[in-house]
C-alpha cells in the first residue's frame, strides 16, 4: 500500500476521487455518499482549498500547502500536500497528494510552543528587547568604519521588539515597532554612530552601550544596551540586545559635568590646591590647578587624602594632614573644610590645603 494519500477536488468543493490509503486512515466505506471538502478536510484547511480553487490558474499548475485531514475519531491528521490544477470533467480542480508529516509535525508543534513561550517571556520583560535583521548581511571583513557604514545604510528591518520597547518609544495603544522603519526610532547620527563603533570595537558584545533614539513624537531619548550579534562566515545576520531609557539619568550626569566644569573653573583661579569631596558618595569630586601642580597624576596624594577626609566628621574644619608632593618629600598641610551644595543638594566639601610652616630655631644663650 502507497504511504501517500490522493484525491481530487473540484471547484465546486466536492471530493471526486479518494485512494485506498486516505479512505482507510480517515475510515470512509466506498460506498458512501458524495463528499464535500468540509467532510474530509479541517476548517482551516477547507479554506486553504478554497482560496486555492479560486485562483485563476490553468492545468499544470502546482502548489504546496500544509493541510489537516479529519480522521477516526475526529483525530486530525497533519500532511504536507502538493496541489496540481487538472480538468474534472468540466470543472476546473486539483489532484491533491499527501504525506504525513508524522514525526515533523511533532517537531514543528515542539517548535511552535518554544518560541511562543520565548515570546511571551520577551513581551512580559520590563526591560525592553530588539533584534534587528539585516536583509544584506554585513560583511566584517571591511574597515571598520565601513562596517558603521553597512550597518546603517543595508536593508534592515526589526526581527523581535517587545511591549517595553513600545512603552519606552511612547507608541500609540496596539503598535508595535516592527511595523516601523528601523531608522524611524534609531537614526543614523554622530551619537548613533559612536554607539555602533563601540559595538564593533568590542567584537560584537558590550554591556551599557548608549544610544540616542526618537519616540514616536520625535523627542530624543537616550537608551542603555547590552548588545550581541548573530555572525556566520564573517557576515552579520543581525545584532540584538536589550535596552533601558536612561534619558533622565543622561540628563543627571549632563548636569553633572556641566556643574563640576563650572566647579571647577572656580576653584582653578585661587592658588592654593583645592580638593573638593562628596562625603555622601565617599568620594573626590574635582581638584583645582594649584593641586594638581603640587601632586600630579598618578601621585598618592589624593588617595591619602581621601582616607584622611573619611574619618573627619562634619564639625572637624581644621586638620593638619601630612602628604607626599612631588619632589618626594612629606610636607604637613593645614586643611581648612568649607561646605557647599552638591548634585541632588548633598553636601560638597571643599577642603583647602596651606603648607604649615615650621617654628623659627630659637636663638642660643650665651
Amino acid at each position: 500500500m502507497t504511504d501517500v494519500l490522493f484525491d481530487v477536488v473540484a471547484e465546486d468543493e466536492s471530493v471526486c476521487q479518494i485512494n485506498d490509503r486516505q479512505m482507510d486512515l480517515l475510515g470512509l466505506e466506498y460506498h458512501s455518499a458524495a463528499r464535500k471538502i468540509g467532510s474530509i478536510y479541517v476548517p482551516e484547511s477547507c479554506l486553504k482549498l478554497r482560496e486555492l480553487l479560486a485562483r485563476p490558474v490553468t492545468e499544470g499548475f502546482e502548489a504546496t500547502l500544509e493541510l489537516a485531514l479529519i480522521g477516526r475519531g475526529g483525530q486530525e491528521i497533519r500532511t504536507i500536500a502538493r496541489c496540481s490544477c487538472v480538468r474534472v470533467g468540466a470543472l476546473r480542480g486539483f489532484a491533491v497528494s499527501k504525506i504525513l508529516l508524522g514525526a515533523l509535525a511533532d517537531s514543528l508543534d515542539d517548535l511552535k510552543n518554544d518560541n511562543l513561550v520565548l515570546r511571551k517571556i520577551i513581551d512580559e520583560a520590563r526591560e525592553g528587547h530588539w533584534c534587528i535583521e539585516f536583509l544584506e548581511p554585513i560583511d566584517v571583513n571591511r574597515p571598520d568604519h565601513e562596517v558603521v557604514d553597512q550597518i546603517f545604510e543595508n536593508a534592515s528591518i526589526w526581527r523581535v521588539t517587545n511591549m517595553a520597547m513600545a512603552r519606552i518609544y511612547n507608541l500609540p495603544m496596539g503598535q508595535r515597532i516592527g511595523a516601523h522603519d528601523v531608522r524611524l526610532h534609531w537614526p543614523r547620527n554622530p551619537e548613533n554612530e559612536r554607539f555602533v563603533e563601540e559595538i564593533v570595537a568590542s567584537g560584537y558584545f558590550i554591556d551599557n552601550a548608549v544610544s540616542s533614539d526618537l519616540r514616536h513624537d520625535g523627542t530624543v531619548i537616550h537608551c542603555q544596551n547590552d548588545v550581541r550579534a548573530d555572525i556566520e562566515n564573517g557576515y552579520i545576520k543581525r545584532i540584538w540586545g536589550n535596552c533601558r531609557d536612561v534619558t533622565a539619568m543622561q540628563a543627571q550626569a549632563d548636569r553633572s559635568k556641566a556643574q563640576i566644569a563650572t566647579l571647577r573653573n572656580v576653584i582653578d583661579g585661587i592658588h592654593d590646591p583645592i580638593v573638593v569631596f562628596d562625603p555622601g558618595a565617599d568620594q573626590i569630586i574635582s581638584n583645582n590647578l594649584g593641586f594638581r601642580r603640587m601632586f600630579p597624576e598618578g601621585s598618592a596624594a589624593a588617595a591619602l587624602l581621601g582616607r584622611q577626609v573619611r574619618r573627619w566628621s562634619n564639625t572637624d574644619r581644621r586638620k593638619v594632614v601630612s602628604l607626599p608632593v612631588a619632589s618626594g618629600n612629606q610636607v604637613r598641610f593645614q586643611c581648612l573644610v568649607s561646605s557647599i551644595e552638591g548634585l541632588g543638594g548633598r553636601p560638597w566639601w571643599v577642603i583647602t590645603l596651606q603648607k604649615v610652616r615650621a617654628p623659627l630655631p630659637q636663638a642660643r644663650r650665651s
